[in-house]
C-alpha cells in the first residue's frame, strides 16, 4: 500500500472459478482461479472496497467447454480469431445480462484512505456494481 497514493485505486483482475481450472490456464502461467470472496480475502488491509464483480460471461461459458469437450491446453489461432471477433464483442452486452454473478474473471478494486471531492469518484471504466 506504501506506493498507492491517498484515495488512489488498486484494481486487480483474476481469473475466476476455481471450478474452471485447466491445463490451459497452467499453459498461460496461472497458479489459480478465484471468487469473489478468495479475491477479497487477499486484498491488502487498510484498504476499502470499492468494486467486486464478474466479467465475462462467454467467456466463462466457452472456458467451461474447453475444460470439458476440447480439453486444448493451448488455443490455436482460429481460436484466438474467434475470441477476439466474437466472443469479446458480445461480453458488455451478456454480462448485465447475466447480473455479473458468473464470469471468466473477476475485478475487485479498493480504495486507500483519504480520498477527497473528484478523488472519490470510481475511477472511469470501472463496472457501478459496488460489494
Amino acid at each position: 500500500m506504501g506506493r498507492l497514493r491517498p484515495g488512489g485505486v488498486l484494481a486487480v483482475l483474476a481469473p475466476a472459478h476455481p471450478s474452471l481450472f485447466s491445463p490451459f490456464d497452467a499453459s498461460i502461467g496461472h497458479h489459480r482461479r478465484y471468487t469473489r470472496s478468495t479475491l477479497a480475502a487477499v486484498a491488502p488491509a487498510g484498504l476499502a472496497p470499492v468494486v467486486s464483480t464478474y466479467l465475462d460471461s462467454a467467456g466463462a461459458a466457452l472456458s467451461l467447454a474447453n475444460r470439458l469437450l476440447l480439453r486444448r491446453p493451448l488455443p490455436r489461432p482460429g481460436d484466438i480469431a474467434f475470441w477476439d471477433r466474437r466472443v469479446v464483442p458480445l461480453a458488455p452486452r451478456l454480462d448485465p445480462l447475466a447480473g455479473r454473478f458468473f464470469g471468466r474473471s473477476v475485478l475487485g478494486a479498493w480504495r486507500a484512505p483519504g480520498a477527497r471531492g473528484a478523488e472519490a469518484a470510481l475511477p472511469q471504466g470501472l463496472p457501478e456494481r459496488r460489494q
